[in-house]
């Protein structure tokens, strides 16, 4: 019988500050420029138990949040899909640093220690419809915590009976405690198991004490909760205390009164010194720097500012106001250049978008995925009989029985020429910050989640093996204990699953004739990056791609530029073993069509292509692996394909 609770503690604040997170040293100077973004949320119009706070509670907090400087996404009554987007929004606006705050009042409750925000509209029949009918709170701090901003506040006020309790199992009040790691606050209304008073006017009684606290000139963010504790503990005589579990190691204020010389930095405090200055701030603005392209040196007039990193952006602080001329450079690539405006106080956002000389070009997908042309034409397709008969003898020097060896590259022949269209294919492998944005949005349950276990590769019994583990998912790779990184490909996911994503982005998976020409291009090679008949049996250059055991896991996509296709495709061999469209035939070379091909119309297993961390017998372009589209594992993922549009 799963354990259920109410969330009855009223209200929790976690305030979170990633130990990867930005420097926690910071002034009262740096704090007044930093970026303040806020997502306030309140429910209170349910069918079942509707409440008078919640709306009035969020309400005052967007108006309080907005006057201490915080940029307020604000919303009332709002069902499950409009919840998960604003969730994902604001995500993305945390990726440019400073501190991030999340306020939820209304309805919530917990199931195994794991707690639930419950949407308008919510059709919770039973205890197993909360999973699929409301919001995990873990989805939100995952999402505050991937942000890797300075410092995250989450705000919890659900204290209300619960209006589902009559079909529940078990109907015991109290909130599930929530561990306080390193850089973590963690504020309750009151004890757990103990409900807290809405307030006798238009906002509950925390909340209304802790919004008048907020509003303090110059007060820390530990001391706001001590005013907040001491202020409902008299109001209630005693019936209420709030308290906290503490690993803070930062400064906040909510707010700053102007003029303000508090030293704000967490360690080696400096004695406070005196001194007068004259500063006009209306003349500074910042600038935010981002580019897809990983190596680009980025130039701010005559001055070098930084070299670019996939996935992150570059905040220039205490940029004068005006015109300025930002250069990029890169080799292979068109030089980049634009004029862009800084107002005061404001921030420009600059998308810094190099183009690779010659042929190649891309597109960006609605997923946010890059693809990269792959021209029409022909090439080979498959392996020649010389290129197996070396294969197998590497095979045999290598230790492996004479019987097994000879099984090797049979269903590669016979290599034949094959004319594909043109077509698009993403530049890498989709990762998870895309997947989680596709089960967000389609509410899609993958089939390890529906199964409840994945595969897991391991050492067992001398050697490596899949082993089934309980609870492993896309989400939990390895099972319990275990977590996805954001820009790891994803694994544990079916062929349904892929098939389903691709969908959903508009695009669907290659065909197995497309994925080999991406990989090799037209001269035949056999690894992405080159290699011939002598090399085909060689050990991995683990410089080029993960396999072979080189590094015992997923590494983040696009990690080996040296080891891309001749169309700079990344991760072509290793990393992850692809899914492709086609049924699986081990005889299907022999009869394939020469134009466009396929595969067969019916089959018990789908195609994989280019191997994975594990093994270094597949990461030839020509290399084929099949199984059933049910399963999924730690070694398998897929990217997608799309045509050239008309």
């Amino acid at each position: 019988m799963s354990q259920w609770r109410w969330l009855g503690s009223l209200f929790v604040l976690v305030v979170a500050a990633s130990a990867s997170a930005q420097s926690r040293d910071i002034t009262v100077e740096s704090m007044r420029n930093e970026k303040r973004v806020a997502l306030v949320i309140g429910n209170a119009a349910y069918v079942s138990s509707p409440l008078k706070n919640p709306v009035h509670d969020a309400r005052a907090m967007a108006q309080t949040l907005k006057g201490l400087g915080f940029e307020v996404i604000a919303r009332e009554n709002i069902g499950e899909k409009d919840m998960r987007r604003a969730i994902l929004d604001f995500g993305d606006r945390l990726r440019d640093g400073g501190v991030g705050l999340f306020f939820y009042a209304g309805h919530g409750m917990q199931v195994a220690g794991r707690n639930f925000l419950v949407p308008i509209g919510a059709e919770i029949r039973s205890e197993r419809d909360v999973e699929l009918e409301a919001i995990d709170v873990a989805r939100v701090l995952a999402r505050m915590d991937e942000a890797k901003n300075r410092l995250n506040i989450v705000v919890l006020d659900a204290c209300r009976d619960n209006p589902f309790g009559r079909s529940f199992r078990s109907a015991s009040r109290g909130l599930a405690q929530i561990d306080a790691p390193t850089g973590t606050l963690i504020a309750y209304a009151t004890a757990p198991g103990k409900l807290a008073r809405d307030g006798d006017s238009s906002n509950g009684l925390y909340t209304g004490e802790l919004l008048r606290a907020m509003r303090e000139p110059d007060l820390k963010l530990e001391d706001v909760f001590k005013r907040v504790r001491q202020a409902v503990r008299q109001k209630t005589k005693g019936e209420q205390v709030p308290w906290e579990a503490s690993s803070v190691e930062g400064d906040f204020i909510f707010a700053l009164k102007p003029g303000s010389q508090i030293a704000a930095i967490w360690a080696r405090p400096e004695p406070p010194k005196m001194e007068g200055r004259e500063e006009i701030r209306q003349e500074l603005g910042s600038l935010a720097l981002s580019s897809a392209v990983a190596g680009v040196e980025v130039w701010l007039g005559e001055q070098k500012v930084w070299t670019s990193r996939p996935g992150a952006a570059y905040i220039l602080a205490n940029v004068p106001a005006g015109t300025h001329r930002i250069a990029a450079r890169k080799a292979g690539s068109k030089d980049w250049e634009r004029d862009v405006d800084v107002a005061a106080n404001q921030r420009a956002e600059v998308v810094i978008d190099i183009e690779p000389l010659g042929p190649a070009k891309t597109l960006r997908t609605e997923d946010g995925a890059e693809m990269v042309l792959v021209p029409a034409g022909e090439f080979w397709m498959g392996s020649s009989q010389a290129e197996v008969d070396e294969f197998r003898a590497g095979c045999r020097r290598s230790g492996v029985e004479e019987s097994f060896c000879k099984t090797w590259g049979a269903s590669e022949m016979p290599q034949h020429r094959v004319t594909l269209d043109a077509f698009y294919l993403d530049r890498y492998e989709v990762s998870n910050a895309l997947f989680e944005r596709f089960v967000w949005s389609a509410r899609h349950r993958t089939t390890a989640e529906r199964d409840g276990h994945g595969w897991v590769w391991r050492q067992k019994d001398g050697k490596l093996q899949p082993v089934k583990v309980d609870g492993a998912d896309w989400e939990r790779p390895s099972g319990s204990g275990s977590w996805r990184e954001r820009n790891h490909p994803v694994v544990q996911v079916s062929w349904n699953d892929a098939d389903a994503y691709c969908k959903w982005a508009g695009k669907r998976l290659p065909t197995e004739a497309e994925w080999e020409k991406a990989a090799r291009g037209t001269d035949g090679r056999l690894y992405p990056w080159g290699g011939d008949l002598a090399t085909v049996a060689q050990s991995l250059d683990a410089s080029k791609a993960n396999g072979n055991m080189s590094v015992g896991t997923t590494s983040a996509v696009g990690s080996y530029s040296g080891g891309v296709s001749p169309y700079g495709i990344h991760d072509m061999a290793g990393n992850v073993a692809e899914w492709a469209a086609d049924w699986f035939d081990k005889d299907y070379y022999q009869h394939s069509p020469e134009r466009n091909p396929r595969g067969p119309e019916t089959g018990s297993s789908r195609v994989l292509r280019g191997g994975s961390w594990i093994k270094p017998s597949s990461l030839r372009t020509a290399a084929r692996d099949s199984v059933p589209p049910g399963d999924r594992s730690t070694v398998v993922g897929f990217r997608c394909a799309t045509n050239v549009p008309k």
